[in-house]
């Protein structure tokens, strides 16, 4: 209240006390009214004097205030997300027991099929741990609501991937912009932090990979899935395969009972195909997700219905490499450029597709998932045409020999794994074109050992093709995996040079023989006893032979010498130290198979006013030695240091490592596979 409104109150009251008390009062006690009247006025004064006070102690809070503001919030934020840490742990650990399934199969639906049999999930869903939990979903965003429903088609207590989480979740517009990938992160951090999803972690791992669903809390999104019309379920909390009460979101699952699921695992049957069912309402369909299906079979005529389509997940969501997947009739695929409204198409380590056609008429594509798809041999050229794509993976397609032309026309692109790196093919993308990709933050390319440094024409050395690396400006994660060396043309030519040659010569010398044949042989002049044309004739006919058998043994000579051309190939030109242009935002470095034993070295090209520290860096697998080479400053503020499957020698220790790197604060250390060195986690 401003200081003017509460004194106008109190001077007006004593006023009017002291009019009246004057007009009550009696002439002959003037004394009394005078002692009276000056105690009103060292009241008036006392009062002044307080509400001088009050402004100064006002004033002093006023000036608090504006130092506590920006603080405050913060630590009520803080404080509220520990209780809400305290509160979610308690209900996590006492309440909620771990329920192991008898085994951990997608189709495996078991247990809860034995609760229904007990009725034992109205009980469940009644006790006070589910009420928490319950409450615990309730606070979350209307977004992070949303994501947790999709959890509810995915089996429980199996492994589910964060990266097609993260895929369908974008696909479906749950997160969106040019932040998607670290909005979708936050999700899915939430979720996790909740104590709603478990995730998992790899060894040494400082954020989870994966994540799975205690079975109770499974049972509760379906009962809100079913409730919200996200997704169908049948009585065991198994989805329904489409058709379902669900228009839009269908689920691609295994049609089969419990009965023929225990005998398949009985008999380990060969995998079974199951036709996608898309009849009567596929023009209304939005979202169709593969669940358990190995084996997928599609109508072509259906297929070509699902003109609203915006996620087509077919591939595998699951961690297990054994998670197989194979298409019978590939063929629909080639309809997928009707799908005009398709934001997220999900292919991954699916088997039988060699290339996908009409894909670049997609133009709301946000999300390709290719990897792991092992028959996929390219690319289409025509791949500019998706504006609108945000993330394109096609790592562990191991036939992939280049990527085409036109991806640095891509402006929304914010990650891309698996860019192999061709320098022999004319129509290949060189990574000059990925300096135009401003919101490019996350980035895996594969590159042969040589491609460090290529000879021109004029036997001069210039710098390797990863230089332009470090003009991509936003580039924040970076992993570099060096393959089989891809040998330079002019050395390849030679080789198939001296290949030709050794043929040449024994086709040429094979001919010279055969002339020889052909020729005509001195016959000598007969005797005169009769026996000269029988011995002229065998004379002619074993110089004949003599010939060809020459002949044939220098021949024989030729595959001998041939093997030899293949087996030794030419001398390679020698390779000298690395060098790698570090981005100037970049944060995390992952070397994979590094060729050399010396480190490389680092180079920032210009200053930037986004630069950052290198804070991650990784080695795992190939042949360094020793990181002491490092010299410069672009490592002094890395932070986290991992090492995994190095060679046996790798002689640096403890000690030396926080010599090296000062601000290193944790050094994780996995050994090889064949039990060479130990594994540790240190922390500084």
């Amino acid at each position: 209240m401003p200081d003017s409104q509460c004194e106008e109150p109190i001077t007006d009251f004593f006023n009017q006390w002291t009019d009246k008390f004057s007009r009550s009062t009696r002439p002959t006690n003037n004394d009394l009214v005078l002692d009276i009247s000056g105690n009103l006025k060292e009241i008036e004064k006392s009062i002044a004097s307080v509400t001088q006070w009050k402004k100064e102690v006002t004033e002093v809070f006023r000036k608090l205030s504006q130092d506590l503001e920006p603080k405050v919030p913060g630590n009520l934020r803080y404080i509220a997300k520990n209780v809400n840490k305290i509160k979610r742990g308690t209900t996590n650990t006492v309440k909620l027991p771990r329920v192991e399934l008898i085994k951990s199969e997608p189709n495996n639906h078991r247990q809860l099929t034995t609760w229904k049999k007990l009725k034992s999930e109205e009980t469940i869903m009644a006790s006070p741990g589910m009420a928490m939990v319950k409450s615990t979903y309730d606070g979350l965003e209307p977004r992070v609501k949303l994501c947790f429903l999709c959890l509810s088609i995915f089996p429980e207590n199996l492994a589910i991937r964060k990266r097609s989480l993260i895929y369908w979740w974008i696909g479906e517009g749950f997160v969106d912009g040019k932040n998607a990938e670290q909005e979708a992160e936050k999700c899915f951090k939430k979720l996790c932090d909740s104590g709603l999803v478990e995730g998992i972690y790899r060894q040494y791992s400082r954020s989870p990979h994966s994540c799975r669903l205690h079975p109770w809390i499974r049972w509760m999104a379906i009962e809100i899935a079913k409730e919200t019309m996200f997704f169908d379920f049948d009585l065991n909390g198994k989805p329904i395969p489409y058709p379902s009460n669900c228009t839009r979101r269908a689920c691609v699952a295994t049609s089969r009972g419990e009965k023929e699921e225990e005998e398949e695992e009985e008999e380990d049957a060969e995998l079974r195909a199951e036709k996608v069912n898309l009849e009567p309402n596929a023009s209304k369909l939005r979202s169709l997700f593969n669940v358990d299906v190995n084996c997928i079979e599609c109508d072509e005529d259906e297929f070509k219905k699902l003109k609203e389509l915006v996620t087509l997940q077919l591939g595998r969501w699951s961690t297990a490499p054994e998670h197989h997947i194979e298409l019978l009739n590939p063929t629909f695929l080639d309809h997928l450029k009707l799908l005009k409204k398709l934001r997220y198409l999900g292919l991954q380590g699916i088997s039988r597709i060699t290339e996908l056609s009409g894909i670049q008429r997609l133009s709301e594509l946000r999300v390709l998932d290719l990897r792991a798809c092992h028959n996929l041999e390219k690319l289409p050229a025509e791949i500019a045409s998706l504006k609108k794509l945000t993330h394109l993976d096609v790592s562990e397609c191991y036939l992939l020999e280049y990527m085409p032309k036109g991806l640095g026309e891509l402006p929304e692109l914010q990650l891309l794994n698996g860019f192999v790196v061709n320098i022999w093919r004319k129509e290949a993308c060189d990574l000059r074109e990925l300096t135009n990709l401003n919101n490019l933050q996350k980035l895996s390319i594969t590159v042969g050992k040589d491609a460090m440094q290529v000879l021109d024409p004029n036997e001069e050395v210039k710098d390797g093709v990863l230089e332009p690396i470090g003009d991509i400006t936003g580039l924040q994660s970076l992993r570099i995996t060096w393959g089989s060396t891809i040998e330079n043309k002019k050395y390849r030519t030679r080789k198939m040079i001296a290949r030709l040659s050794v043929v040449t010569k024994a086709v040429m010398r094979f001919k010279r023989v055969l002339s020889r044949v052909r020729q005509p042989v001195p016959v000598p002049a007969p005797d005169h006893d009769g026996d000269g044309a029988g011995a002229g004739a065998g004379a002619g006919a074993g110089a004949r032979l003599s010939i060809i058998t020459k002949a044939l043994m220098k021949f024989r000579k030729v595959p001998r010498r041939l093997r030899l051309a293949l087996r030794t190939p030419p001398e390679q030109p020698p390779l000298s130290k690395i060098t790698l242009f570090l981005p100037p935002s970049l944060t995390k470095l992952d070397l994979q198979c590094y060729p050399e034993e010396e480190p490389p070295r680092f180079i920032r090209k210009e200053p930037h006013e986004k630069k950052k520290s290198l804070e991650k860096l990784y080695f795992r697998g190939g042949w360094l030695k020793s990181l002491r080479g490092i010299k410069n400053e672009e490592v002094s503020e890395v932070k986290f240091i991992r090492l995994g499957f190095l060679r046996k020698d790798f002689d640096m220790k403890k000690d030396d490592f926080k010599t090296k790197f000062p601000s290193l604060q944790n050094l994780q250390v996995v050994p090889r596979k064949d039990g060479a060195g130990t594994s540790s986690n240190c922390t500084f």
